[in-house]
């Protein structure tokens, strides 16, 4: 607890104090006006009516890696006890009990995928998110289907979209070797930012699915490549 109350960086929640007295364990952490992610994503009605624009899911998405890699980096912060909701848990740690630095790229991962899909890590017919995404690439090769649809007009280049999908299905691979690093994860949402940022068309000047449907099909000779519209998992995000 002393060890995680002395970090201080402006992309982590601060530890403000514990309790642990009579059979109670608290935890005071720094309050978040802003609500969650979760709220602001799909948990709300005000969600629904008034969509996240994607500029505004990247910039979530930066800070927190940023947040991660910053804790990463401090040898001195180890967790001895792991607490977690079961949809985030890398599944080598939950069939091991070995947590690694690749077990947060992992979790991460599906944040970013419920990033772009606008719905939770579990589907209401009970589909975990990381088998939707990797049967969508199967079947189809590309990530159009996958695309919340709240965020149409709301992006200036669907690259910027494929990109973050290319460093999501990364993070989640099986292997933890084939896992980027929580700093390549930065470098590769950086890259997306670019991408939004100094995009010369805006997307939202094209109707969304007309965007969507220039994606070259998955049996191309293009398909795999990470430009074009298709994600290549086994390429490092740069």
């Amino acid at each position: 607890m002393d060890n995680l109350s002395a970090v201080d960086h402006e992309n982590v929640v601060s530890l403000l104090g514990y309790c642990l007295e009579h059979g109670e364990k608290i935890l005071i952490l720094e309050y978040m006006r802003n609500g969650t992610v979760r709220d602001k994503l799909y948990g709300t009605q005000q969600a629904q009516e008034n969509p996240m624009k994607w500029n505004t899911r990247l910039d979530i998405a930066v800070n927190a890696a940023r947040g991660l890699a910053h804790l990463h980096g401090d040898a001195s912060h180890v967790l001895t006890r792991v607490k977690g909701t079961f949809g985030y848990i890398d599944p080598i740690f939950a069939s091991t009990g070995q947590l690694t630095k690749k077990s947060d790229v992992y979790s991460f991962g599906i944040v970013l995928l419920e990033l772009i899909c606008g719905c939770s890590y579990l589907s209401k017919d009970y589909v975990h998110i990381r088998e939707k995404a990797k049967l969508h690439m199967q079947q189809h090769g590309r990530i159009d289907g996958l695309i919340d649809k709240a965020l149409e007009n709301n992006f200036n280049n669907i690259e910027s979209i494929w990109k973050v999908a290319e460093i999501a299905l990364r993070s989640i691979e099986d292997s933890e070797a084939a896992r980027p690093t929580m700093q390549q994860v930065v470098e590769g949402l950086e890259r997306a930012i670019e991408i939004e940022t100094n995009s010369s068309t805006r997307a939202s000047g094209t109707h969304f699915f007309d965007a969507v449907s220039n994606m070259p099909d998955s049996n191309s000779a293009s398909a795999g490549e990470t430009t074009g519209g298709t994600v290549d998992p086994s390429q490092v995000p740069t």
